[in-house]
């Protein structure tokens, strides 16, 4: 591929996800990137932000072919921290229609003589949103979502998620009280910068928690950190807010999936995704 062109953009989530091409070895694609300071929990970077950095890259690397990611799988295997870190991607498999591809999210851990520490992998299927065909027709009926008036400002905690100056929140009410494990919101880039594809991977990432509603009563606070996230893409999303629903059905030794789905304004389906997650204290991430 080309080398990568330095992004000029008065937005700040397309500055924190910037990433540089670096070279071709042995057939491996090489971006470099930063994790920015303000885009963690607590010391942890966000994993969603750190997954719309990938998407980027994987943008980059499919530009003279495909546009649009169709489908992304990925591992979380360790934490990431603030600093520098590498992308290597390899293409699996080259198509007319659709094309797969695979990347690894390597960092050091703060001594830059050790090796670099696989943090994530993910695999990718690239083509075409607007090109595909086909039958469309939801097999069951879709959660309402809430309207903007029936939800209440999110006031996101300073000393636990540090993007806090760079969202607005609205959580629905109706479910504030409930004993059911799921969450409902709109949100949206305080800068307005508009949606798009790749900020999709952020987006599905903040669910405040499904679970907290139901847990916190009785456990407190706690970490809530991503295992496997996978999103399946729709639509290409119009406008700056975002609607999320999420809701989690079961809790095992600590371990609990989160299924939802993202709309924008228009009321377009953007995203399916699925979650993995751990519940652990919060004293896990301090």
């Amino acid at each position: 591929m080309n080398e990568t062109e330095i992004i000029q953009s008065s937005f700040v989530f397309d500055k924190v996800i910037q990433v540089e091409y670096r070279g071709n070895v042995n057939g491996i694609q090489l971006y470099s990137g930063y994790c920015d300071q303000e885009w963690r929990i607590r010391k942890v970077m966000h994993g969603g932000y750190l997954l719309s950095m990938i998407l980027n890259a994987f943008t980059h690397h499919f530009r003279n072919v495909h546009p649009h990611p169709i489908q992304i799988s990925a591992h979380f295997l360790n934490t990431s921290i603030v600093g520098p870190c590498e992308i290597e991607i390899q293409d699996i498999k080259a198509g007319k229609t659709q094309s797969v591809a695979y990347a690894i999210l390597k960092q050091k851990n703060g001594n830059l003589m050790e090796e670099s520490i696989e943090k994530i992998h993910a695999t990718v299927i690239f083509g075409d949103l607007n090109k595909e065909k086909g039958i469309s027709q939801p097999y069951y009926d879709v959660i309402p979502l809430p309207k903007k008036s029936d939800c209440e400002l999110f006031e996101l905690d300073p000393t636990l998620l540090f993007m806090h100056d760079h969202l607005k929140i609205l959580l629905d009410t109706q479910n504030k009280n409930s004993n059911r494990a799921e969450r409902k919101h709109w949100i949206k880039f305080n800068d307005e910068r508009q949606l798009d594809i790749i900020s999709l991977g952020a987006f599905c990432d903040f669910i405040f928690p499904a679970t907290t509603n139901y847990l916190e009563r009785s456990l407190g606070e706690c970490w809530h950190p991503t295992l496997t996230l996978e999103i399946q893409f729709k639509n290409l999303p119009k406008g700056q807010w975002v609607a999320g629903s999420f809701r989690s059905r079961f809790l095992r030794n600590g371990r609990n999936e989160v299924d939802g789905e993202l709309w924008d304004e228009s009321g377009n389906l953007l995203c399916i995704t699925r979650h993995m997650c751990l519940i652990t204290p919060i004293k896990t991430n301090l």
